[in-house]
């Protein structure tokens, strides 16, 4: 024989003898339904169960009504964390971001004072190599407008009479080269050398 769901319930919470338990509407039954759904009994409701001898089911909505009430906390505590934990992540990936973007514009700033460092460094070595293309033109052109004797002076520090007395084979190959670049020079005007 199969029991009602009504008599499986009273029996579960060992009222199935009173008859208020298995009748729809009635004030037990009503509270049956709310412990049995999970839902917290109100304080009158405990008060009712005491009144007609069930003071342990009364114990027992009291329980209930503080489990209940007590989950909910524990629910709201939960969510208030994970909502407190989303936000902590949500700063940190917010600072994570804001650190790498301030590293790529270091990195950026960093790349751009080398260029300029390098392009600095690459004017100045052309200056120098100007300056000193320069400064050999001017010594050319100085010493093509030299004399003989001048440059003689400037190489040895003695002047070419001189040279000639006490250093012949000098002043020879001297006048040898002299010599040799004047042909040059005139070869170069006609296309040779």
């Amino acid at each position: 024989m199969n029991k009602s769901k009504y008599q499986q319930r009273a029996e579960k919470y060992f009222v199935e003898d009173m008859s208020a338990a298995l009748l729809p509407g009635s004030r037990l039954y009503n509270i049956l339904e709310r412990l049995e759904a999970g839902y917290p009994v109100p304080v009158s409701e405990q008060d009712f169960l005491s009144s007609k001898g069930l003071s342990a089911l009364s114990i027992y909505a009291n329980s209930l009504s503080f489990f209940v009430k007590g989950a909910e906390v524990e629910r709201a505590e939960r969510y208030r964390a994970s909502t407190t934990i989303s936000q902590e992540n949500e700063k940190k990936l917010q600072e994570e971001a804001l650190q790498a973007r301030l590293k790529r514009e270091q990195e950026q700033t960093a790349a751009g004072e080398e260029k300029k460092r390098r392009e600095e460094a690459e004017r100045k070595r052309r200056d120098r190599e100007e300056l000193e293309e320069e400064n050999a033109k001017r010594i050319a052109l100085k010493r093509a407008g030299e004399t003989e004797e001048e440059r003689i002076k400037r190489k040895y520090g003695v002047s070419v009479s001189m040279l000639k007395a006490n250093f012949p084979d000098i002043f020879n190959a001297e006048t040898k080269i002299k010599e040799g670049a004047k042909s040059c020079i005139k070869t170069k005007e006609q296309g040779a050398c």
